[in-house]
């Protein structure tokens, strides 16, 4: 990691060249915020917050897909930019679980991502913790119903970024924005990845590019890894399967990308 990057570290945060090799400041993370019911986890997601932040709130309505009844308020965490003179570069990762798993991978891991570099990123950049995801990327339609037109350069969406060192992207919308990323040996190319706050954005003409990672270097893997074991707890509710080198990898590209297209 490039010099000056700052990691969580006993819910603190430490600098990197003082970090020891095994990135343990990631798993602290996740186990901190994962296998907590969702208010919880809420609460402990801000705990971490080391800027000012706001709790974007409302209920869900018909404009949204899978919406019930007794469905609570939707909740984004918002870490705005701090430059809104020109087009925001969107950073989201989806904090609500899956039922019946602990969150750890999914998505826990893309949180720990964001928060770590929460105070490094450009002014222009903005931070989401998306909820409700699970259910339709909820959290994901509600902030950007919220947003001005014009107001989104583009999205980079983290999720499911703590299973092997194969890093993957999927891009949407790209007639919008066309998002530089960086050279191919970096990236793994994958189509199809189901429902994500990515296509939220898409949905609302908002280049987006979804951030995901994989044991094995071909995509047909990866799309049976998301639906067969992230949701019944192979991956998900065990940390020891997870790989922070991973996750330090998808930071160090997530950066990246915003450098190339700043």
């Amino acid at each position: 990691m490039s010099n000056g990057l700052m990691y969580i570290s006993d819910m603190g945060l430490v600098d990197a060249n003082k970090k020891e090799e095994g990135m343990q400041d990631y798993k602290a993370v996740m186990e901190f915020i994962g296998q907590k019911e969702r208010e919880e986890r809420l609460n402990r997601i801000c705990s971490l917050i080391k800027r000012p932040y706001t709790i974007q709130a409302q209920k869900p309505h018909t404009g949204f897909l899978y919406i019930s009844d007794n469905m609570t308020d939707i909740k984004n965490i918002i870490i705005p930019a701090r430059d809104l003179t020109k087009p925001k570069i969107v950073l989201t990762a989806h904090y609500d679980n899956f039922p019946g798993s602990l969150g750890y991978n999914d998505n826990a891991s893309g949180i720990s991502a964001l928060l770590s570099i929460q105070e490094i990123i450009p002014d222009n950049c903005e931070i989401v913790f998306t909820d409700y995801e699970e259910k339709g990327a909820l959290g994901a339609s509600l902030y950007l119903e919220k947003s001005e037109e014009g107001s989104i350069l583009f999205n980079i969406n983290l999720d499911i970024i703590s299973i092997g060192e194969y890093i993957f992207q999927e891009k949407y919308s790209q007639y919008k924005y066309s998002i530089k990323t960086p050279e191919a040996d970096k990236f793994y190319s994958c189509q199809n990845i189901p429902c994500n706050d990515s296509h939220a954005f898409s949905c609302a003409s908002v280049s987006s590019i979804l951030i995901i990672s994989n044991n094995h270097d071909d995509e047909y893997s990866l799309v049976n890894n998301v639906w067969h074991y992230q949701h019944n707890g192979v991956y998900d509710n065990n940390l020891d399967k997870l790989s922070e080198k991973s996750i330090d990898k998808v930071v160090s590209l997530t950066l990246e990308i915003i450098k190339i297209n700043s």
